[in-house]
């Protein structure tokens, strides 16, 4: 029955998240801060460069090196480019080299899977091995698990590739709202599962 409700949860959880982050992204203003688009007059150029100059999709950083890790070990070349780096501009490109559409079902159906799983992963920690949980601590775990995830990836990203302060922000702000609410439909199938659960009849004589 717990694996049930854990699984129920999971998906519940999963459900709430897709459909905040799909209101969010459509409507709210903070998912986008720190994001711009590429001045619309330097497309053809930079795409130009972007097709002659690199055979393979992946992510770059710029400006390039020719083996760039194994310069940065070596002091003179390495101070080279940082001094060039340091210079700017810099910065990173993830090139896509075939074409496709800019929001696809495909692309949706991933991003269900991966808030499920994720809310599935929630659920496990939350309820494993607790019989009850309170609102405060389930929605509490769920906000914390969530804080983890960004602090580890988003606020790291921050540091090192340099995504926009104000980026980070909102997704921490994404996250935040997503996993109370699912921590709040993990609480109401907990109680669900409690209101189902037998219960054992009393066989004490009566007096």
């Amino acid at each position: 029955m717990k694996l049930i409700k854990i699984i129920v949860a999971g998906i519940v959880g999963g459900i709430l998240i897709f459909a905040w982050s799909s209101v969010a992204h459509m409507m709210l203003p903070f998912v986008h801060w720190g994001v711009q688009s590429y001045p619309v007059a330097g497309n053809e150029t930079l795409q130009a460069a972007i097709g002659s100059s690199i055979q393979h999709e992946g992510l770059y950083f710029y400006p390039g090196t020719e083996n760039w890790e194994t310069k940065l070990m070596d002091p003179v070349g390495g101070a080279a480019y940082a001094e060039q780096y340091k210079a700017g501009p810099s910065g990173i490109l993830i090139v896509v080299k075939k074409g496709e559409s800019h929001v696809s079902i495909n692309q949706l159906l991933r991003e269900f899977g991966t808030d499920a799983a994720a809310a599935m992963l929630a659920a496990l920690i939350i309820f494993w091995g607790v019989d009850r949980s309170s609102l405060f601590r389930t929605v509490g775990m769920s906000i914390a698990l969530g804080l983890m995830a960004w602090f580890l990836i988003s606020a790291s990203y921050n540091i090192w590739l340099r995504f926009p302060r104000d980026y980070v922000i909102g997704e921490a702000i994404t996250e935040v709202v997503g996993l109370t609410i699912a921590g709040i439909g993990f609480y109401i199938v907990s109680l669900f599962f409690r209101a189902k659960k037998p219960t054992t009849p009393d066989l004490s004589p009566g007096i």
